[in-house]
C-alpha cells in the first residue's frame, strides 16, 4: 500500500490522532506560523522535517565508515587506554554467533547487547545492538546492530577526544532509562571517518548516544546546537 495524505482543518485546541497512540493538537497560529503540539511513544523520533534530513545523512555516512582507516591512526592515540565506564559483562556469559558485514563471524555476549528505543534517525527499525570492545584499538569501540548485519558505527567516549565534553539537563534522559545517577550512564560519540582521508574524521558531538550500563537501555539524544558540532573535526587542521 502507498502513503496516504488526508488534509484537515482544525482550530486551536483541536486533536488529531493517527492510530491508537499519537495525538497532535493545534497549540496556536500566529501569522502564518503554527505551533502544534505533539505526543508520541518513545519509540517514535519526532523532529522537524529538515533536522530528521540532516541527522539522517549524518549517520547514513557514519554508518558507512571503514574501521580498516584507524589503522592510519594507531600513532596518534595510546597503545593501552582504560575504558571511561568499563563493561560490566562476564566473559564466560552466554553468546550468540553473528556474521557481520565488516568483522565477518563474531561473538556477543548477552551482556554486550544494548536496545536503543528509538533507532537512530533513519534506521528507526534497528533497536538492538551490541557494544563491542575487542574489535578495534583503544579506544575505538563497535556499535553493531544484530538485526541488520550490514549495519554498524564506530563510536569513542568523549574524553578521548574532547576532554571537555559535558552534557546538561540529564534527568529527563535519567528518568527515560531508568538510570539512579549519572554515573550509571555511558556516553558514546558516533564517529564518520571519510573514504580514503581518516585525519578528517569527525565526531557527532551535537548526538551523544546515552546508555544505562546496569539495564543496557540506550537513547540518542540531540543536544543544543549552539553547543556543539555533529561534524566535529577530531584532527583540527
Amino acid at each position: 500500500m502507498g502513503a496516504m495524505m488526508l488534509v484537515l482543518t482544525r482550530k486551536v485546541g483541536e486533536i488529531i490522532m493517527i492510530g491508537d497512540h499519537i495525538s497532535i493538537s493545534l497549540a496556536g497560529m500566529r501569522g502564518n506560523a503554527v505551533s502544534l503540539a505533539i505526543q508520541a511513544p518513545e519509540e517514535y523520533a519526532v523532529l522537524r522535517k529538515e533536522i530528521y534530513d540532516f541527522l539522517k545523512e549524518e549517520n547514513l555516512a557514519a554508518s558507512r565508515s571503514d574501521p580498516g582507516q584507524l589503522k592510519e591512526l594507531a600513532p596518534y592515540f595510546p597503545k593501552h587506554v582504560p575504558s571511561v565506564s568499563p563493561p560490566i559483562y562476564q566473559p564466560d556469559s552466554d553468546f550468540i554467533s553473528l556474521t557481520t558485514k565488516k568483522f565477518g563471524a563474531i561473538k556477543v555476549h548477552q551482556d554486550q547487547i544494548i536496545s536503543i528505543i528509538p533507532g537512530p534517525v533513519g534506521f528507526c527499525k534497528c533497536n538492538t545492538f551490541a557494544l563491542l570492545d575487542d574489535l578495534l584499538a583503544p579506544p575505538f569501540q563497535v556499535l553493531q546492530c544484530l538485526g541488520e548485519p550490514g549495519l554498524s558505527f564506530i563510536v569513542v567516549e568523549p574524553p578521548h577526544i574532547f576532554p571537555n565534553y559535558q552534557i546538561q539537563a540529564l534527568k529527563k534522559v535519567m528518568q527515560e532509562l531508568g538510570a539512579e545517577s549519572p554515573e550509571d550512564l555511558q556516553v558514546l560519540i558516533i564517529l564518520t571517518i571519510p573514504p580514503d582521508r581518516p585525519r578528517e574524521m569527525t565526531a557527532n558531538l551535537l548526538g551523544p548516544l546515552l546508555i544505562n550500563r546496569r539495564t543496557r537501555r540506550g537513547k540518542k539524544v540531540v543536544l543544543d546546537k549552539r553547543d556543539y558540532s555533529s561534524q566535529h573535526r577530531v584532527f583540527p587542521d
